[in-house]
């Protein structure tokens, strides 16, 4: 067992060491979301660069969802979605 102090792990050290896999792709709650979204986009007046923007972001998402926490997610995307405002 490798010891080492709390604040020099980083995630892929403890999916190394604990044998823990990213299963992002298993995640239920954020699969229906990610559909809703798509729906709602289907039927929306979006440009094709605003679609294309949107897809990014999801996809980002997907990818990063559970390293990612409310702070983060507010600083990485709030200028994203600010051209959306009306």
């Amino acid at each position: 067992m490798v010891n080492k102090s709390f604040k020099y792990w980083t995630q892929t050290d403890l999916m190394d060491t604990f044998g823990l896999v990213n299963n992002h792709n298993n995640c239920q709650s954020l699969k229906q979301w990610i559909a809703d979204g798509d729906d709602l986009m289907s039927k929306s007046t979006l440009t094709d660069s605003e679609h294309k923007m949107l897809d990014d972001i999801s996809n980002e998402l997907t990818e990063n969802v559970f390293g990612w926490n409310e702070e983060e997610l507010n600083v990485l995307h709030q200028s994203a979605f600010a051209c959306c405002k009306s």
